[in-house]
């Protein structure tokens, strides 16, 4: 709006001046000199009408870039701080990821590992009770055939009965109480043939076989018993 008076106000001071100007030439010199002086003064009213409103009119577009300028920055700043904000938070996401990747596959290989060496153990212990087993299955041999004089027919009647009661292992227990290869009920009952009870399959043996003499008077009758009972 306030260019377009500026326009008006322009056209307007043309106009006035050529009138002037047509006024001089055809007017006295003393006329002339009072119009001169009339209109000297509206023309000068006029221009400082049109300057000030061309020094408003300029002062006021700077300001209005200004903030315009200033809006685009803080736009872009905020786009700026959104755009970092997004990027680390897939930073942050992935890195959680990769954490949470890692240390699933360190727990299963953790585990993996505690199996392989559970597997190995228990194998190993197999292999170490079997022979141990066999050991003492030979030592109980020597005292059914040459100590108690009974049959190879009784040796195979007492391998029979302590795989079912023990499996021939010399730290076998049940809750009852029972203990050891023969399952002597209580085990402390076999400290009469050695304190090392608890470990020697040896001493268990001795006791056992002196309990199946005195209780049954030879293997395969305890085993017998065992069969019809589930005990002996």
């Amino acid at each position: 709006m306030k260019k377009i008076v500026s326009n008006v106000l322009i056209v307007s001071t043309q106009l006035i001046i050529g009138a002037l100007f047509l006024v001089m030439l055809f007017s006295d010199k003393n006329e002339n000199d009072k119009v001169v002086v009339v209109e000297n003064d509206n023309l000068n009213k006029m221009a400082d009408a049109v300057s000030e409103l061309f020094v408003e009119e300029e002062a006021e577009k700077p300001v209005i870039d200004e903030t315009k300028q200033v809006d685009l920055i803080t736009e872009e700043q905020r786009k700026a701080r959104e755009e970092a904000k997004r990027v680390a938070e897939e930073k942050a996401k992935a890195e959680a990821e990769a954490k949470a990747k890692a240390e699933a596959e360190a727990k299963a290989e953790a585990k993996a590992k505690a199996e392989a060496e559970e597997k190995a153990k228990a194998e190993q212990n197999r292999v170490a009770y079997t022979s141990d087993a066999r050991a003492l299955q030979n030592y109980a041999h020597g005292l059914v055939i040459n100590n108690y004089g009974w049959s190879e027919a009784d040796f195979t009647s007492l391998v029979s009965l302590w795989n079912k009661e023990s499996g021939w292992n010399p730290h076998a227990g049940n809750r009852s109480g029972a203990y050891g290869i023969p399952q002597a009920l209580p085990g402390s009952k076999m400290a009469a043939y050695g304190d090392d009870y608890l470990d020697n399959g040896e001493t268990q043996i001795k006791w056992g076989l002196n309990y199946i003499k005195t209780t049954y008077g030879s293997p395969s009758a305890a085993w017998a018993h065992f069969v019809r009972s589930g005990w002996y």
